[in-house]
């Protein structure tokens, strides 16, 4: 449930999105019971890191570009499946997988036909 409605949050005109390079490290003498765990998985190789930094590149809401990692050229749906088939992105959660690719796919398909329209707008006749 906490998913729902978070794609908007990144699409929103109303967000600004800050890359941050590097993460300090969590301190360990804290009084919570409250345990902490690393994820040793690189950024853009968790599901849910990629979906929510490509809908926030898709709408222009990163702050700062110069941040921002590498992304695959190959941004498509289908792609991003192969990585999961293929263990090349972790699932915190493999419950969360289904709606995140929803999430992406709408989003995706989305800026697709954005730029399809203004390409049209434009006088293209030919689309690639």
């Amino acid at each position: 449930e906490a998913l729902v409605g978070m794609d908007k949050l990144y699409a929103s005109a109303a967000s600004h999105v800050v890359v941050l390079k590097k993460i300090h490290a969590l301190r360990e003498d804290t009084d919570s019971n409250e345990a902490y765990t690393k994820i040793e998985h690189k950024y853009l190789k968790r599901l849910w890191c990629r979906v929510e930094l490509s809908v926030a590149q898709m709408f222009n809401r990163v702050v700062n570009e110069d941040q921002l990692p590498d992304l695959p050229k190959n941004r498509n749906p289908e792609a991003i499946q192969k990585m999961i088939d293929f263990a090349e992105i972790a699932l915190s959660s493999p419950s969360d997988k289904q709606h995140l690719l929803s999430m992406y796919k709408r989003y995706f398909y989305a800026s697709i036909m954005d730029e399809l329209i203004t390409y049209i707008r434009q006088g293209g006749t030919i689309w690639h």
